[in-house]
């Protein structure tokens, strides 16, 4: 018989190979080849109680490698036991353990566990639901919930009330006694209020364990905190502290959870992010993304989604987190069907302000909708704004829209070189000849671009506007030279 702990270890393996490196064929054959020698010989019976482990019988010591991984997977899933037969099948074990991989549809059920299974595997595979929990006035010992499956008797300590042993939800941590483990309590608090559903009290014990952390003076103890954040927050719970996030008075804690669990969390947030049914929750999601330091890289993928609303969404914060590696995928939504999706590119490009984004820009700068070269037109500036000053010399004389003239000719003063004063000055001259005409607007927009642009070669341009005929011009113009 496979000895317990290497059937956690094999099982732990393997969930955490489907749930981080799928792709990795040869990784996935090299675990599930171990975790199936374990278990197809005699079969398993694999359980999880508010203690640990329980492995076809045999209680397991907490702290064991790989427990913590399972029993989160369990949870998530709403599993108490799962019942490996003797002789197992390749394809019957390999599809539950991808399921508990995967996230709940749903509810967090057996039944609903059972159902997304194949059915040959749901047949050969028993999966019960948890066991029940104890009250706070059960005086049962915790050691009568490690009975072996079978029902026989469990050699254990003499009961103790339940009270004793573990601490009641939202109960301060103890740290008075001797070889305490303050990680342990808060471990075993955040089991009761992950399967309670009792997030605030979850994120309590998740800001207390970074607060733990920030007081050990050790280095090489410091993992350990790493390694109890990752067990107290899976998937799931991490998207109700980022729904804590939009709660004023937890967001202070809720952010500086979600930091911590890093690319976990920028997943986590993404999804709530996409699914957000009103402005206001999809603002606020926006904003805790923004203020996460690591992770970004998840983001720069969901440009491939196939909703319109999630793209200009992640358009939106790449934008706004100035993340070079989008630009080319930005750049290759620039000739999205959607004319929220490319005005959204279109304000994202311009604030990373990148040259790799020049040829999209052009493009934006003459799309068939207004208010998108509007906001491509706002986007440009400064140096790297150089390469489009032609772009928009061409396009100013088809330009029909008058807030669009008006920021192309703001964009010409922002990027300031030599070419783009030319422009400028070109467009706020006077018309020549008796029956030219030159738009008023145009002109001032010009001015206005001239007084950006600065430099001797706009200050000539504006001196010379002092005596034109129009007087909005020469106040204008005025008014530019006051500012340089």
């Amino acid at each position: 018989m496979t000895a317990p702990s290497t059937i956690v270890a094999t099982l732990a393996r393997m969930l955490d190979v489907l749930r981080t490196d799928s792709s990795d064929r040869d990784l996935l054959k090299s675990a599930f080849r171990d975790l199936y020698a374990a278990v197809e010989p005699s079969g398993a019976t694999i359980s999880i109680d508010v203690k640990g482990m329980i492995i076809d019988g045999t209680p397991l010591p907490h702290g064991l490698p790989g427990g913590g991984e399972v029993r989160i997977r369990f949870h998530t899933h709403g599993i108490g036991t799962v019942r490996l037969p003797a002789g197992v099948k390749p394809a019957d074990l390999l599809a539950v353990v991808r399921l508990l991989a995967t996230e709940p549809v749903g509810a967090a059920t057996v039944e609903s566990f059972v159902s997304r299974l194949p059915v040959e595997a749901a047949l050969a595979i028993l999966v019960e639901g948890p066991r029940q929990l104890p009250t706070s006035s059960d005086t049962r010992s915790l050691d009568h919930l490690s009975a072996p499956i079978g029902g026989g008797p469990a050699a254990s300590p003499p009961p103790a009330p339940v009270a004793s042993v573990l601490p009641e939800p939202g109960a301060r941590v103890r740290r008075d006694q001797p070889e305490h483990d303050p990680l342990r309590d808060i471990e075993v608090q955040a089991d009761l209020a992950y399967r309670r559903e009792e997030w605030d009290e979850l994120l309590g014990l998740a800001t207390e364990v970074l607060r733990l952390e920030a007081a050990e003076g050790d280095e090489s103890r410091r993992r350990r905190y790493s390694v109890a954040l990752r067990r107290l927050l899976p998937k799931s719970a991490l998207q109700h502290i980022a729904r804590a996030a939009l709660s004023e008075g937890r967001r202070a804690e809720a952010t500086a959870v979600l930091k911590r669990m890093d690319a976990d969390a920028v997943e986590a947030l993404l999804e709530l992010l996409t699914a957000a049914p009103t402005l206001a929750e999809r603002r606020g999601y926006f904003t805790v993304l923004t203020k996460m330091e690591t992770g970004t890289e998840r983001i720069v993928h969901r440009l491939n989604h196939p909703d319109w609303f999630v793209v200009r969404n992640v358009a939106e914060l790449c934008g706004e987190l100035r993340l070079a590696s989008a630009v080319r995928p930005l750049a290759e939504r620039a000739f999205h069907r959607d004319e929220r999706v490319r005005r959204a590119v279109a304000g994202a490009l311009g604030k990373i302000g990148s040259t790799d984004a020049l040829e999209a820009m052009r493009h934006l700068l003459n799309d068939v909708e207004p208010m998108v070269r509007l906001q491509a037109a706002q986007g440009v500036d400064g140096e790297w704004g150089r390469g489009l000053v032609m772009s928009i010399a061409v396009r100013l004389p088809e330009e029909t829209h008058p807030d669009v003239l008006r920021e192309m000719h703001l964009a010409l003063g922002r990027v300031g070189t030599p070419e783009a004063v030319q422009v400028l000055r070109g467009a706020a001259a006077p018309a020549k000849g008796l029956l030219a005409r030159k738009s008023s607007a145009v002109r001032l927009a010009a001015v206005e671009g001239l007084a950006l642009a600065g430099g001797a070669t706009a200050a000539g341009a504006l001196q010379e506007l002092l005596g034109d005929a129009d007087a909005e011009v020469r106040a204008a113009a005025q008014r530019g030279l006051s500012r340089g």
